[in-house]
């Protein structure tokens, strides 16, 4: 029961400790407010020479003081959006590329998910060793989502292309100083028509001189969205005209015969191909089960996560680490899929759609499951000297 005064009612602590008024309502003292109060309750004629800064010790001016002040609690929030929206600007006045675009777009997502959860994470963490075993893992979570999506913004070396029509549906394409193992680009050019949403199918058969072969199959899509509002109605486009494929490793040879049965009258200038090295690193990130890429490394450090986040915080201070790292997981595999080096800022912002969806509220009945199974979600926050202290691995 809080206890009172001639001046009303002092607001205290659990453990009975008083708390400034200021404090209470939820506003901080600054420095010159506490200095201010320190110099009214001074006896007079004290000696004042000891509260004189240190020669290296320069006193905070006018620009820090109000940084301390407005920073976390509305200056940053502004800044991050004026810098949001330069850059949606410069996008949509051509002052950036694509690519740059892209980098930023699919960089700034993941580089702020990632941090936003590990920075308050790390405070949780009493244990040196235990702190510095999380920053790892934060590496490789940083890895493991990133190469795949960030790989996307890099135009990749072509070793031969090939143009499949009606008229030459087989092409022999020479590939010097390589024998694979390759991957290959499709892409074509759809003619919309009018239409809202088209597709144009294709089936490739890759052959080597030796016999082996594999057949390559996927879909082109052209696509009109619109949106009404009270002034009008704006479209959009969105195009998904080119798909990566891994050909297997059994396609060894400098010479690649391509051949198609039919070719989709939507496109408008037949198939166009392309042959690439195999990405050397790729197949360690995202290995394939199945026809389909499988970000392994993604998966280890989510489910990594479902253990630390039955192993830190409480009932107050929960890590978010499941639903951060799934979101960041389904973001990566979405952009991989979708992007290309051309289309980056579009891809990126429907992975971002997706990655909230799957991954934010998926994660988050997971952690939410996994503190509950724990006892995470039912830990009061731990107590040291009276001060609140912290549940944390260590």
């Amino acid at each position: 029961m809080a206890r009172t005064d001639q001046d009303g009612p002092k607001a205290q602590d659990n453990d009975g400790t008083e708390i400034p008024q200021e404090e209470a309502d939820g506003y901080r003292p600054s420095r010159r407010q506490l200095a201010r109060s320190k110099e009214a309750s001074r006896p007079p004629g004290k000696d004042r020479e000891q509260d004189k800064p240190a020669p290296g010790n320069r006193p905070a001016n006018r620009l820090d003081e109000f940084l301390e002040q407005h920073w976390e609690a509305w200056l940053r929030p502004v800044v991050l959006l004026v810098l949001l929206g330069a850059g949606v600007l410069g996008y949509r006045w051509d002052l950036i590329s694509e690519t740059v675009a892209g980098l930023l777009a699919a960089g700034g997502i993941l580089g702020v998910t990632i941090y936003a959860t590990a920075r308050p994470v790390l405070k949780l963490i009493e244990a040196r060793r235990n702190r510095i075993l999380f920053g790892g893992l934060v590496v490789v979570w940083a890895i493991s989502s990133g190469f795949p999506a960030l790989r996307k913004a890099v135009p990749r070396s072509v070793l031969a292309e090939a143009v499949l029509t009606e008229q030459n549906m087989t092409a022999q394409v020479h590939i010097p100083g390589s024998t694979g193992p390759f991957d290959m680009t499709v892409s074509g050019k759809i003619m919309g028509g009018g239409a809202q949403q088209v597709e144009a199918t294709y089936e490739v058969v890759v052959t080597a001189p030796g016999g082996a072969s594999a057949t390559v199959e996927g879909s082109l899509e052209y696509s009109v969205h619109q949106t009404r509002s009270r002034r009008g109605t704006t479209h959009w486009t969105e195009k998904h005209d080119r798909n990566e494929h891994r050909l297997p490793s059994s396609l060894r040879s400098n010479e690649l015969t391509l051949s198609t049965e039919r070719i989709d009258t939507l496109l408008q200038d037949g198939l166009h191909i392309l042959i690439h090295p195999r990405d050397p690193l790729l197949p360690f990130f995202m290995p394939t089960f199945g026809g389909v890429a499988t970000p392994v490394l993604g998966l280890l450090v989510v489910l990594i996560m479902i253990f630390l986040e039955t192993r830190i915080g409480d009932a107050e201070n929960k890590p978010y680490l499941v639903m951060a790292s799934l979101t960041t997981l389904v973001f990566s595999w979405r952009f991989s899929l979708r992007a290309t080096p051309t289309n980056l800022v579009a891809p990126a912002v429907e992975a971002l759609f997706v990655s909230l969806i799957l991954g934010g509220m998926g994660g988050s009945l997971i952690g939410w499951i996994a503190r509950r199974l724990s006892g995470r979600s039912k830990l009061k926050p731990a107590r040291r000297d009276g001060n609140r202290g912290r549940h944390g691995a260590g």
